[in-house]
């Protein structure tokens, strides 16, 4: 497993199209005290995705971070929830200061990752069961 990390950063959006390319799992984290974060990814990361990812099986997750700050929280664990459902991603909120859910989150990707291999390998192999002059 290969993770880059551009922890959102603008210069890192020249390479964004190699980081994409290919990759069968994808995190978008935001801060869930920073609502420009959220934004900034639902406008422009999410769309980068869309437009850079090769890969149409691309497992994606959408990630709210800082929860132990919930008296400083400016996202809702609600509207985190409707942008992932609206990008079609996998959703958790943790907290890399306290370590809540952070393995889990890169457990979960992997996981999805995995299944989606073995559900296509499974998918070819049977296609070689399927006789070539068969009618529908």
């Amino acid at each position: 497993m290969t993770i880059w990390d551009t922890a959102g950063q603008e210069r890192f959006r020249t390479l964004t199209s190699s980081y994409y390319r290919n990759a069968q799992g994808i995190i978008l984290v935001y801060d869930v005290t920073q609502r420009d974060t959220f934004t900034n990814l639902s406008d422009v990361w999410a769309k980068e995705v869309e437009l850079y990812s090769t890969n149409k099986d691309c497992a994606k997750m959408l990630v709210g971070n800082k929860v132990d700050r919930e008296s400083e929280r400016a996202v809702s664990r609600e509207e985190g929830l409707a942008l992932a459902k609206d990008l079609g991603c996998m959703f958790l909120e943790c907290s890399a200061k306290t370590r809540e859910n952070v393995e889990q989150c890169f457990e979960e990707l992997a996981l999805k990752v995995l299944l989606r291999s073995l559900i296509i390998s499974e998918l070819k192999f049977l296609c070689n069961f399927i006789p070539t002059n068969l009618l529908i």
